[in-house]
């Protein structure tokens, strides 16, 4: 768990789509940028914090991730 390691990225990823599923963005948007500070390739990370930019309306910040995504493949 995050509580025994706060530097897992994959918990920080897990952490942030369960609370994208709640509609709980800000939080989420938290544990996603964390999880691609410690692990920038995370594609589902990339993704999930994307979704959150766009129902943010921070259109720019989805556009630039959904790019990144792109250049991943």
């Amino acid at each position: 768990t995050l509580n025994h390691n706060p530097n897992a990225a994959l918990g920080h990823s897990q952490v942030g789509a369960a609370l994208l599923k709640q509609q709980k963005d800000q939080e989420a948007l938290v544990h996603l940028n964390e999880a691609l500070r410690l692990r920038p390739a995370d594609t589902v990370s990339r993704n999930n914090r994307a979704v959150v930019r766009t129902r943010a309306g921070d259109l720019a910040g989805a556009i630039a991730d959904y790019r990144a995504l792109r250049a991943a493949k």
